[in-house]
């Protein structure tokens, strides 16, 4: 509280004297004006600051929506692409063959087909080449003889065992039956 009684002694002074006054009022005015101007200097940077921000966040908004209009136009591109390659594997699939559709096709040969490729191999023929006494009018209408040997995989149908039965019958008749079958032909 030194500092009191030197401003009231200068306030004294200043009172009598004019030139120091003068001089006070100017010092005064100076250190008001140089406070002003220290606080305008402050509002200038504070409000340059702000304005900075202000740019960098425009310029950043500016970048957003660009990239953001690039993103899209981005995304529309992949949606047609992903659009085509669709078109593309839906064409693919419809070519292709499923699993079970291949699996299906391919079964195990069944009794008759095995017989019939044994017998193609080892030269031996079905049913039929033992019974040469088959008549045509013997089988049911219509059918060729593999089609009803075909019914039955073992070469053993009705119709084989009716011919094994008339084979038997001539045999127990002799030959002497054979010769008058064929006079009456």
């Amino acid at each position: 509280m030194a500092a009191r009684p030197k401003v009231q002694e200068l306030l004294e002074q200043m009172q009598s004297d004019p030139e120091a006054r003068a001089l006070v009022e100017t010092f005064l005015l100076s250190h008001m004006v140089g406070e002003e101007w220290q606080r305008e200097e402050q509002e200038l940077a504070a409000w340059q600051r702000e304005r900075q921000k202000r740019e960098t966040l425009e310029q950043g908004l500016e970048q957003m929506v660009a990239a953001q209009q690039e993103l899209e136009s981005q995304n529309r591109r992949l949606r047609a692409q992903m659009g085509a390659n669709e078109l593309v594997h839906a064409q693919a699939r419809e070519q292709v063959k499923p699993a079970e559709a291949v699996v299906a096709t391919r079964r195990e040969p069944g009794h008759q087909e095995i017989y019939n490729k044994i017998r193609e191999v080892v030269g031996l023929g079905g049913p039929e080449e033992f019974l040469s006494d088959f008549e045509e009018e013997d089988r049911p209408a219509g059918r060729p003889r593999e089609e009803v040997y075909a019914e039955f995989p073992q070469g053993r149908g009705p119709v084989w065992e009716e011919e094994q039965r008339g084979e038997r019958e001539q045999e127990q008749e002799g030959p002497d039956s054979e010769r008058v079958n064929e006079r009456d032909d």
